[in-house]
């Protein structure tokens, strides 16, 4: 073949591939939507992608995306804008697709990624002139160029070089280098080694260090699947051909000429004397040569001879996949003959996917450098046969390293691999019987050495097979069994080849010995000599247990301590334990041979038995509670299962009973449902029976046309006597009121204990207003005489409110409804009276009763929340920390003042778990401050009375403090003058308790609760609170201004400090900083605020 013909043939098959690739067909119509394929891309990424001088997109992705609308047949449309712009566009839904993307932790949720195309390193470059830059640590100091939302800007920040030149782009970031204005500066490595070179600036940078590297995927909408599909499925149509030819062209850096430049001068000059050289030598070359080519064309006919007889296929292709040679196991396989072959490619010969396949391996062995091996199934073109070739293809190189060829070698193995797969499978059945059996197996040598073991032994014994090698039979038997088993294996198997079933234990990898059953065989060799010993294993550890277990039952059933009958399918009594004679007075002898029947009460009717046979045949088990008779007479109650027992075919063996008698549990049960419907103090009825009985109470009276009143009863000031004696003192006046009360009600009347000191009295049969009015007087009366408690007599009065029957409410609710809201009609007119419900009520009492309700459930619904108001120190004018106070939002009532909501929550007993709330509220935001690096130095809480009274207050106070993270100089309680004055003994160890801890303390409102010098020494505190009253008037006042300096006076010669609260304009501020103030609150300092503008105050001064 003629050189001229050869490129003839290569430049007409080049052609032929190229019209094969143009031929693709598009991608199927589910692959894709309608409309063209939106795209949108970073268009400030050169060589990737950016704009030419006409504002047209240039690069390589330009390039890749028309292929790929080439390859698909699907039309795209490609956007490009800066990248803040293109996300946004995206996000928008104005493109299906955005190219150009990092995938970072943050962007998983918004994005699907395709696999990464390219790896980026973002460089730091630095100017030639400067040395020195090895990281980013040594950077400090230097101004370092980057582009504006670049990920250089933050990765910068956070290595500690702060100085930075922001660019609006990549362009003018590279002008600013090369003009010399930047010397430093951070980007992506494609772009800037392009933009350099376009420059001129390539030789005046280096890179310096890579400060990260990242990956540029593809990524659509999350979920968009069909979308990401249709792109990854698009550029697997591309050649790898077609992608390096696009890399070649953009992503490759020009080749610096310069040092060629340099070295070519000398070269020419070098080469003029040689070349007089030259027409010496070859003159005497030719000579040689000839002789060489008669020697290689002897070897090229001996190599050719040798390569012919090989058994193997031996071919040789050029770089683009030409053939240009082969054997003749090779011309067998394509069918053909050599010279019809050579010239022609694998796509002339096999179809287009097994050359796609064949082409693929060659580009491999070629990147690879060396001889690669694989395995390819074809089919030999001269007798259809199906093969599979074990393949080696070596690349071939020139002396400048370029790929010339590659040479292929392959051996038919398709008869190897049949026989391969033959013997794995045998081995695979074989192993699977092995491994599935349940008994172990293991084999041993002579010396007693574990060579072989099946899973099932392994896993009785927990060690793997690599563990069992390293062990022999003697490490896994412990020592008592040595000897015994020595003589089973001397006298039995190796006399009579295999030993009988025999028992003993093993020990586990954990130690744990267990009971096993086997039996040992000899192993001989092929000359019938001893050459060790198998064993086959069960373990028995569940039938030891099964039989310890019957054993077990045995002695439950006797010694159990419920009684347990056993009968037949007839119902005939086989077996009793001790306890059934002991609960049922019957004696084994007089149980056995009869139906249970004889132990029946006569409780219990014939569809009672019926429903329980019925339970036993469907379900095979009845409980439940039976009534019986003891063989005294005496019936009792029981509690009874009946379970049946069935054989394997589902046939009903036995029956067996186990009962327990409940007598007791009954009496409890009595004594329980009481308790539950009854208030433990005085013994009356509760809500839950009272609403039962009011129930059964209004359905008589519609049956019978009757009436039924309603009256509830409040202790008028029962709290104040309650907080200020004691609790002992109040339980003993409301059992005597209880008392008091219930002797005043006929029998078929009800009186109820609902709350504290809260009671409800139903009257019925009989009921009018006269009557009604009558017991309202004498309960009235009741209370007009005084009850003796505790060597005292103490007086109180009650108010009463009064709800009839159908004309007041119909239904439970209405009525008790309408007679609380008679009660605080009661109230308002003074206490100590009666009043019936009439729809013309004021509004008071109904807006007094739904804030007590709203108000019940405040905490629960979150509707509380706490505001803070600032503190400072006269002297220094420093912030000193804040008051919590507690304010209440409630969706139907709005905001409810606290003068409102505070008062009725002392007096409905509300106040002690409000306090509490406040409490803990002001210790959790202390500590959320300190997370947030808020320094507040004290927070002061104001408590009520009964909080102070109580002696857990000091452990509670401790827990919160924990709780919290909190010091106790952080917290200040503040308690009202008055309210400090009547506590005496517990409630003053309390407070000293409080101060043992270093909590700080202070009396508020002071001035108003006529203190006396002498119990003011003894309060454990270290701050008064001069009442806003007081400091209202100062400049206006000339009294309120004498009281102020008194306190202040008192409060220094105690050595307390002084707060004054409610300080507004500036010459009460100017008289206070006078006399001495330490510390001032009010509106000229600041309002109270919620804790998150409370930051604002922090640190400041005034």
């Amino acid at each position: 073949m003629t050189l001229a013909a050869r490129i003839a043939g290569m430049l007409l098959w080049a052609l032929i591939g190229c019209a094969v690739l143009g031929g693709v067909a598009p991608l199927r119509a589910d692959e894709s939507a309608k409309g063209p394929l939106t795209v949108i891309a970073d268009d400030n990424y050169p060589p990737y992608l950016f704009r030419d001088e006409k504002g047209a997109l240039q690069g390589y992705l330009a390039d890749l995306w028309r292929l790929w609308e080439v390859r698909t047949g699907n039309k795209v449309e490609l956007a490009g804008a800066d990248w803040a712009t293109a996300q946004k566009e995206f996000a928008a839904g104005k493109a299906r697709v955005i190219d150009t993307i990092f995938r970072t932790p943050e962007r998983e949720g918004r994005y699907d990624f395709s696999p990464p195309y390219a790896a980026i390193a973002v460089n730091v470059y630095v100017h030639r002139s400067i040395g020195g830059i090895v990281d980013a640590e040594s950077l400090r100091g230097f101004v370092v160029g980057v582009k504006d939302g670049d990920a250089c800007v933050e990765r910068l920040k956070a290595t500690g070089a702060e100085r930075q030149a922001v660019f609006p782009s990549y362009q003018h970031l590279v002008a600013a280098a090369a003009a010399g204005e930047v010397k430093v500066f951070c980007m992506d490595g494609p772009p800037a080694e392009y933009l350099l070179y376009r420059a001129g600036a390539h030789r005046q940078f280096r890179v310096a260090f890579s400060l990260f590297t990242g990956q540029l995927h593809r990524a659509v909408r999350p979920g968009d699947q069909p979308t990401l599909a249709l792109v990854e499925n698009g550029f697997s149509r591309l050649s790898a051909d077609e992608i390096r030819g696009l890399e070649q062209k953009w992503l490759e850096v020009p080749v610096d000429l310069e040092p060629l430049e340099k070295s070519l001068l000398w070269g020419l000059l070098a080469a003029g004397g040689v070349g007089a050289l030259m027409v010496v030598w070859i003159g005497l070359s030719r000579r040689e040569v000839r002789r060489r080519t008669v020697e290689l064309e002897r070897e090229r006919r001996l190599l050719r001879t040798l390569v012919n007889t090989l058994p193997d296929l031996v071919w040789l292709k050029d770089a683009d996949g030409v053939y240009l040679a082969c054997n003749h196991e090779f011309e067998r396989f394509f069918g053909a003959t050599e010279a019809d072959i050579v010239g022609r490619t694998d796509y002339d010969f096999v179809p287009r996917e097994l050359a796609d396949f064949f082409r693929g391996k060659d580009l491999e062995a070629a990147a690879h450098g060396g001889p690669r091996a694989n395995e390819e199934e074809v089919i030999y073109a001269s007798d259809g046969r199906k093969a599979l070739l074990e393949t080696v293809k070596t690349p071939m190189f020139d002396l400048a390293g370029n790929l010339v060829g590659v040479l292929g070698i392959g051996r038919d193995i398709t008869q190897r691999k049949a026989g391969e797969e033959s013997l794995r499978r045998s081995e695979e059945r074989y192993r699977s019987l092995y491994d599935s059996m349940l008994d172990g197996y293991a084999r041993m040598d002579i010396d007693g050495r574990i060579i072989e073991s099946n899973a099932a032994f392994r896993g009785l014994l927990g060690y793997s097979a690599e563990e069992l090698a390293e062990l022999t039979y003697r490490d896994i038997t412990p020592a008592q069994w040595a000897e015994a088993e020595a003589e089973i294996i001397g006298e039995e198997v190796l006399v009579f080849g295999h030993s009988g079933i025999y028992e003993k234990t093993f020990r586990r990898k954990d130690g744990i010995e267990f009971p096993v059953e086997l039996q040992t065989y000899r192993i001989n060799d092929a000359d019938g000599n001893l050459a060790g010993t198998s064993a086959i294993v069960r373990d028995i550890s569940e039938r030891r247990e099964n039989e310890a277990n019957l054993r077990l039952w045995a002695s439950v059933f006797a010694s159990a301590g419920e009684g347990i009958v056993v009968t037949d399918p007839a119902g005939t009594i086989v077996a009793v334990n001790p306890a059934f004679a002991n609960i049922t007075g019957y004696s084994e002898a007089e149980a056995l041979g009869r139906n249970p029947r004889f132990l029946r009460s006569g409780r219990h009717d014939a569809e009672f038995y019926a429903a329980l046979w019925r339970s036993l045949a469907e379900t095979g088990q009845w409980q439940g509670e039976l009534w019986n008779m003891r063989k005294s007479g005496d019936i009792y109650p029981e509690w009874l299962t009946i379970s049946s027992v069935r054989d394997r075919q589902g046939r009903t063996t036995q029956y067996v009973a186990v009962f327990s008698d409940i007598t007791a549990v009954k009496e409890s049960q009595e004594a329980l449902y009481h308790l539950a419907h009854h208030d433990p103090l005085t013994g009356l009825p509760n809500r839950v029976l009272l609403r039962d009985r009011l129930d059964h109470a209004l359905q008589r009276a519609r049956r019978d046309r009757q009436g039924v009143a309603v009256i509830f009863v409040d202790l008028d000031r029962f709290k104040q006597i309650n907080d200020t004696l004691g609790h002992p003192v109040g339980d003993e006046i409301l059992k005597l009121a209880a008392r008091a009360m219930a002797a005043q009600l006929r029998a078929s009347d009800t009186i109820a204990r609902v709350g504290g000191d809260e009671f409800i009295i139903v009257l019925e049969n009989e009921v009018s207003s006269y009557s009604v009015s009558t017991v309202a007087r004498k309960l009235v009366e009741i209370f007009a005489q005084p009850f003796p408690v505790a060597g005292r007599d103490l007086y109180l009065t009650a108010s009463l409110g009064i709800g009839l029957f159908p004309k007041d409410g119909e239904d439970i609710d209405t009525l008790l409804r309408h007679a609380d809201l008679a009660l605080y009609k009661a109230k308002e007119l003074g206490r100590n009276n009666y009043q019936y419900y009439e729809p013309s009520l004021g509004a008071g009492a109904l807006e007094r009763m739904t804030l007590e309700n709203a108000l019940r459930t405040a905490i629960e619904r979150r509707e509380l929340y706490l505001v803070y108001q600032p503190m400072y120190r006269l002297e220094d004018h420093r912030f000193v920390g804040v008051e919590a106070l507690v304010r209440w939002q409630n969706a139907e009532l709005g905001d409810v003042p606290p003068a409102r909501f505070v008062a009725i929550a002392e007096e409905m007993g509300f106040v002690v778990e409000l306090g509490a709330w406040v409490l803990r509220e002001a210790c959790r935001q202390m500590a959320a401050w300190r997370v947030q690096g808020i320094e507040v130095p004290r927070v002061a809480v104001n408590l009520s009375v009964r909080q102070i009274e109580r002696e857990e207050l000091v452990v509670d106070v401790a827990d919160l403090l924990t709780e919290w993270g909190l010091h106790p100089g952080e917290l200040e309680i503040e308690v009202t003058e008055s309210a400090l004055l009547r506590q005496s003994g517990p409630a003053l160890e309390v407070l000293e308790g409080l101060r043992r801890q270093g909590v700080y303390l202070a009396v508020d409102d002071f001035g108003t609760g006529y203190s006396s010098l002498a119990a003011l020494r003894q309060m454990p505190v270290y701050r008064l609170k001069i009442d806003g009253s007081f400091v209202r008037d100062i400049g206006r006042d000339a009294n309120d201004e004498a009281i102020a300096r008194a306190i202040i006076a008192l409060a220094h010669s105690l050595g307390l400090e002084v707060v004054a609260e409610g300080v507004e304009r500036k010459e009460q501020a100017a008289f206070l900083a006078d006399a001495g103030c330490d510390i001032v609150q009010g509106y000229l300092y600041g309002r109270p605020a919620r804790a998150e503008d409370i930051a604002l105050q922090v640190g400041t001064t005034i």
